[in-house]
């Protein structure tokens, strides 16, 4: 200022603002989804600062033992950049071996910014559905009175109600492995999506007496006798 020896100070105060990058959703309800199948969804990440930001996916403890435990995240792009207003489709993928509910929380850094970016995922993995058909379910194979040492035959069918392949085994616990009297032909396989598979069943007895068995159905990587069939004989 002319005139003074000292100049006046002007002093400026504010608050830096970096960048600012969040999902169009918290939280991501994707209800039922089947184990083993692949599923995909999509999120966008937008930015809503005033700056360019950079972005990147980085996973934390919890999604690594996640993946440990059978149940596998994966984002496309897991990494970029954003200009001012800008939005990018992330790509989620998930494919579960794992049964149960999840809830599970995954963090997006963002370059320079007060706060990173958080998406969360909660939902059931569930088994393949099925169903026994040409067969009533609670009162099973009944093959009647079989003559000795010679074999009858049932059969009947075996569905798939959900859109992933579904692998199948059967099998009879009572019945001796050396001379099983009965057989399930065919005893395992993989059903296509909503298709059915024909199985028959053959007894040929050994022995005088009344049967009183179970069929039972096992589903790999979900689990053993998940159902059953009854399934009653004699021989004399």
């Amino acid at each position: 200022v002319e005139g003074r020896e000292d100049r006046l100070p002007l002093a400026f105060r504010g608050q830096a603002v970096g960048p600012l990058a969040v999902f169009n959703y918290d939280a991501l309800e994707v209800g039922d989804v089947f184990v083993g199948a692949v599923h995909q969804y999509e999120v966008e990440l937008v930015n809503r600062g005033e700056i360019e930001c950079a972005f990147e996916y980085r996973a934390d403890d919890a999604s690594r033992d996640a993946s440990v435990a059978g149940r596998v995240f994966s984002f496309e792009p897991a990494r970029g950049a954003l200009g001012v207003g800008q939005s990018r489709t992330i790509t989620v993928t998930l494919c579960s071996e794992t049964l149960g509910s999840f809830d599970e929380t995954f963090e997006f850094f963002v370059e320079g910014g007060e706060r990173n970016a958080y998406l969360d995922f909660r939902g059931k993995v569930v088994g393949p559905k099925f169903a026994f058909a040409d067969v009533d379910a609670s009162n099973g194979l009944d093959f009647g009175i079989a003559a000795l040492g010679f074999r009858t035959t049932k059969s009947f069918a075996l569905k798939n109600a959900c859109e992933i392949p579904m692998r199948f085994a059967l099998r009879v616990p009572g019945a001796d492995k050396t001379n099983p009297e009965f057989s399930l032909l065919p005893c395992a396989g993989t059903i296509l999506p909503f298709g059915q598979q024909r199985i028959e069943a053959e007894f040929v007895p050994s022995q005088e007496r009344r049967y009183v068995e179970q069929v039972l159905l096992d589903i790999p990587g979900v689990g053993d006798a998940v159902a059953r069939l009854p399934l009653r004989a004699e021989s004399r």
